[in-house]
């Protein structure tokens, strides 16, 4: 079943549903209410000739209520008020016509229990009652109506009576209603308050694990709390710069996808070497790889921390590539040195470092060796004592001359002086 059309049939339950259980305090307030009436005559010894008629009346009200309980709702409702037009217009008919001086409440009544039992049939019921006053007209300009009943008479006081009698329990219901109703749509307002909320907490999450995933968390809070740029500068800190060699030749000869697979594979090995060591992975750049110590938070063993780093991600490509067996290999370059750290981007942010020592970093690595751990003579100074550098010699970079770079090996099991 459709979903537009599932939505109208659950309606068409509720208002059936509701309707019953309406109909089921009508029936139950009327009949508790007329045998009170009727024991309270009797305990007088005010014997009315209609007593025995109040107890079929009774019984009638309890009959239907079984009725509706069984499911018969609709039938019982239409009947209803079937029954309440044709003794509102037998009332009006013995109480004078259109004379009559309770006409405007005998209409109040029809026509609230045409809306309040089946509002889809009012216009039904406007129309009949629109006739009937039509008849009545007719009627009393041909003289054919009786004069008005006097109040004594047996007949007036019983509809009279019966129609009141009605008419409170359809007030009486239509106040409950309105209250269960109010009640209801606080519920829902409520509910679906909570489920927005909820919802809403839900997608701040989302948003806020989403952006940690993309800046340091530390960035990520200043970037909700303000819109201005973030920029800063750190005095101290170590970048590191990894390439895999031979990627581009090994990407051609495969498939996109298998490509794609293999460089997130050993990306997200490094990523989870990087945050075991704390440290800031900054970006990929097609196969290269490039992380930081020392920003967004400084630390003071940047340099070691990194060198950790390098050495941790040289062996775990290692193995990566001898299960299996690719000939693929990776040069590694560090630097250290005061650098510039912010966000660029409205729309699709990115941390990003700029200066001198992001540029030497990216140098030591290009101008290093595959399997090697290339280091400028700052970083091999920093790890003296701590980590064995040898000497490479001097290598011509860009823009800086003549650099004194080194290989780092491992950690060192004593102390030792730089390029011995």
């Amino acid at each position: 079943m459709p979903v537009a059309e599932q939505t109208v049939w659950d309606g068409e339950v509720d208002e059936q549903r509701r309707i019953g259980v309406m109909l089921d305090r009508i029936f139950v307030a009327t009949a508790v209410a007329i045998g009170a009436a009727t024991v309270f005559q009797a305990a007088s010894q005010a014997i009315d000739p209609l007593m025995s008629f109040n107890l079929v009346v009774i019984a009638l009200f309890l009959g239907l209520r079984v009725v509706v309980r069984r499911g018969h709702v609709r039938a019982v409702s239409v009947g209803l008020v079937a029954t309440l037009w044709s003794i509102v217009t037998i009332a009006v008919w013995f109480d004078g016509g259109l004379k009559s001086p309770s006409l405007a409440a005998y209409l109040t009544i029809l026509m609230l229990a045409a809306l309040l039992l089946r509002a889809r049939a009012l216009w039904v019921y406007l129309a009949l009652s629109a006739a009937v006053a039509l008849v009545f007209v007719l009627a009393e300009s041909a003289g054919v109506l009786p004069p008005r009943q006097s109040v004594d008479t047996l007949v007036r006081p019983f509809f009279v009576h019966l129609i009141h009698l009605l008419a409170s329990a359809l007030f009486l219901y239509m106040a409950v209603d309105s209250l269960e109703r109010a009640r209801a749509r606080a519920r829902r307002n409520q509910e679906r308050a909570a489920v927005l909320l909820t919802q809403l907490e839900r997608e701040k999450e989302r948003a806020d694990e989403l952006l940690h995933n993309i800046l340091p968390e530390r960035v990520a809070e200043q970037l909700k709390q303000k819109l201005q740029p973030i920029a800063e500068r750190f005095e101290a800190a170590t970048v590191l710069f990894a390439d895999i060699a031979e990627f581009t030749r090994f990407a051609a000869e495969r498939p996109p996808d298998v490509v794609v697979e293999l460089l997130n594979d050993i990306f997200s090995r490094f990523d989870a070497l990087a945050e075991e060591r704390g440290l800031e992975k900054i970006k990929t750049i097609g196969d290269a790889y490039m992380v930081v110590a020392g920003i967004p938070t400084p630390r003071a063993d940047h340099a070691a921390a990194m060198a950790e780093m390098a050495l941790a991600m040289r062996d775990e490509f290692a193995r990566f590539v001898a299960a299996r067996e690719l000939a693929l290999g990776l040069r590694i370059g560090l630097h250290c040195g005061p650098a510039v750290a912010g966000v660029i981007g409205r729309r699709k942010f990115i941390y990003d470092l700029w200066g001198d020592t992001v540029n030497t970093a990216s140098r030591m690595e290009s101008l290093g060796q595959v399997g090697e751990i290339q280091v400028s003579e700052a970083v091999a100074t920093a790890l003296q004592g701590q980590f064995t550098c040898v000497p490479r010699g001097s290598i011509a970079v860009k823009g800086k001359g003549e650099l004194q770079v080194f290989w780092l090996q491992g950690r060192a099991n004593k102390p030792a002086v730089v390029g011995s």
